[in-house]
């Protein structure tokens, strides 16, 4: 497997996706008043494509793109998180349903 390969194991691009997509707490900050979240984020992209170029350093082989050590694309996921009767219920518009 590519990541493997170039010395990443599944933790480390997990950690790594976390941050370059909803961010990755690293931490926590206090200034002796207040504690604060440390969360480290990533730059915005916009599209699957965009994130696939967005580099990524490993151990055993230098810089290379999140695309070269893996596959990411757009799912018909939720689009929507309800609750219902206190629990989470998943719901998507009928217009946002994958046509078979």
């Amino acid at each position: 497997m590519a990541i493997s390969r170039a010395g990443l194991d599944r933790y480390s691009v997990s950690a790594a996706l976390r941050a370059l997509t909803g961010g990755l707490y690293i931490g926590e900050y206090f200034d002796g008043n207040e504690r604060m979240d440390m969360i480290l984020r990533g730059p915005r992209w916009r599209s699957p494509e965009e994130l696939s170029e967005l580099p990524l350093v490993t151990p055993a082989a230098g810089v290379q793109t999140v695309g070269e050590s893996g596959r990411a694309e757009a799912d018909g996921g939720a689009t929507t998180l309800l609750r219902l009767n206190g629990a989470a219920a998943p719901w998507t518009s009928p217009s946002s349903r994958r046509k078979t």
